[in-house]
């Protein structure tokens, strides 16, 4: 498992929502790909029932039941033909689909994207870095995308719209807590605590990803939003710091919250520039805002700032 296991999934979406394509993510096990299987949850079974691929409640155990789906691994080369064999376990039933060659295209805890275009099931492997900056890019790997989004049978773009707001509104990949099963432990002394507990995991850490779907965040407008006012915080001046590309870093901050569900909430009278330092402080910081029509006045923590249009 690389050490940079966090796996930020909403630009991904982003694109894949702008395609029209309907996709779903699955983080992949040691064990599963061992056996060669992708394990399918229920957004995976979702998935395939509202994309009328398959539906494993009809669907015996056993492989004498087994549905074979065309499939391809895309690749910054192009699509490679594989074959995926949707099953329900013999004994308990477990879901499952079978993916010929999958060692040669998946690692352990790799995130695998599943998009289709209503009759074949193409598998991104958006962990590997020539397929995300491609996708991200506009390169081949998009190139190949925009061809499927234009096939008739894609979902329809008010179904996929409806399928991406009910995914959850907000969107974390991160290390799973560390199940405590220490006895007592506000009886401990902090000095007896951290002499257990460094006792207990003295091995290499275990990671696990989540993945959760985000509310649709146009990616367009937050890049035209900086283009106009710069990488400069609007709150505290912060040019932000220098990336790899030699361009500055700045993120958006969206004043009132689109799991609001409010109104015209995407539109840009609702999105700041902001350091990185800023954004967390006016997530979970003492903050006050009022919208001016054009503006904001924001107060963090007692200092207050006004910003014009």
């Amino acid at each position: 498992m690389p050490e940079n296991y966090i796996f930020d999934l909403e630009n991904y979406l982003q694109v894949f929502y702008e395609l029209g394509l309907d996709v779903e993510f699955k983080t992949t096990t040691k064990t599963a790909i061992n056996k060669g299987i992708i394990e399918t949850d229920g957004k995976i079974r979702d998935f395939l029932k509202r994309n009328n691929l398959h539906d494993y409640s009809k669907q015996g155990n056993g492989d004498d039941h087994k549905i074979l789906l065309q499939t391809y691994f895309v690749t910054e080369n192009g699509p490679i033909e594989t074959e995926s064999g949707l099953y329900r376990a013999k004994t308990r039933g477990d879901p499952r689909i079978r993916v010929s060659n999958i060692k040669n295209y998946v690692n352990p805890w790799d995130s695998l994207a599943l998009v289709t275009n209503g009759k074949t099931i193409y598998y991104l492997n958006i962990s590997q870095e020539d397929i995300s900056s491609s996708l991200l890019s506009g390169g081949k790997v998009y190139k190949h995308l925009k061809k499927l989004s234009e096939s008739e049978e894609v979902i329809y773009k008010e179904l996929l719209s409806k399928t991406y707001k009910e995914k959850v509104l907000n969107w974390i990949s991160e290390l799973s807590p560390v199940e405590e099963d220490f006895e007592n432990v506000n009886e401990l002394s902090p000095e007896e605590f951290i002499e257990k507990f460094d006792s207990k995991y003295q091995n290499k850490p275990e990671y696990e990803k989540r993945v959760v779907s985000a509310i649709n965040r146009p990616s367009a407008l937050s890049n035209k939003i900086k283009e106009l006012y710069g990488h400069k915080c609007r709150i505290c001046g912060y040019q932000g710091f220098e990336k790899k590309n030699g361009d500055r870093y700045a993120e958006v901050h969206h004043m009132v919250e689109l799991n609001k569900k409010a109104p015209k909430t995407l539109q840009s009278w609702n999105v700041i520039v902001v350091c990185p330092t800023c954004h967390r402080k006016l997530h979970y910081g003492k903050v006050e805002s009022e919208f001016l029509d054009p503006g904001w006045k924001i107060n963090i923590d007692g200092d207050e700032v006004i910003l014009g249009d």
